[in-house]
């Protein structure tokens, strides 16, 4: 028996199948060499950006550790004193409701921490109930009365609803005290 030769690609065309089997594989050869580069390059950079951040770190650590100068030690305070909450000082201040007097100032003092108000009252025994209405609920009496002054206070004007016009306040106000409170204390 004889055998047969079955040539599915002619002689003449197997050099240029073997060339372009050549060359495919060279191209991705390169291809696959040059991802793996660019790998190798990211895994270097995020290496480096570590490095770099622990040394920010431990710089940081080190400034941590370094005393305040007097520039610091202010905008600390400063930044302390924007995020201080005021609004229980002032819900106190606005829940007094004591008949026959009236708030006449209030002043705010950073430097000291303090909260000041004046009130006018009618006669001077109005004292002790604004003084319980300022400190109600707090068992700590942090508003502390500061002084009581007696003598004749009129205000300028009042609106008079039935003739919608001003006319002049009578002077009931016969005494004025003043209570302040360390805000820091509240």
């Amino acid at each position: 028996m004889r055998a047969l030769k079955i040539d599915f690609v002619q002689d003449r065309f197997a050099a240029l199948w073997w060339t372009t089997a050549s060359i495919g594989l060279v191209i991705s050869l390169l291809v696959w060499s040059y991802r793996l580069q660019q790998k190798i390059d990211l895994k270097e950079q995020a290496q480096d950006q570590l490095a770099e951040l622990q040394q920010a770190q431990k710089q940081s650590q080190i400034e941590a550790r370094k005393p305040l100068n007097a520039q610091q030690k202010k905008l600390l305070q400063i930044a302390s004193e924007l995020n201080m909450d005021l609004n229980p000082v002032f819900a106190v201040v606005e829940n007094v409701n004591v008949a026959g007097t009236l708030l006449k100032t209030m002043q705010l003092d950073k430097t000291s921490g303090t909260l000041r108000l004046e009130f006018q009252m009618e006669d001077s025994n109005k004292a002790s109930e604004i003084s319980q209405a300022l400190n109600a609920g707090n068992e700590s009496h942090p508003w502390v009365l500061e002084r009581i002054t007696s003598q004749n206070f009129s205000t300028n004007a009042s609106v008079n609803s039935a003739v919608g016009g001003l006319q002049p306040q009578e002077n009931r106000f016969k005494a004025q005290g003043s209570w302040y409170v360390r805000i820091t204390g509240m």
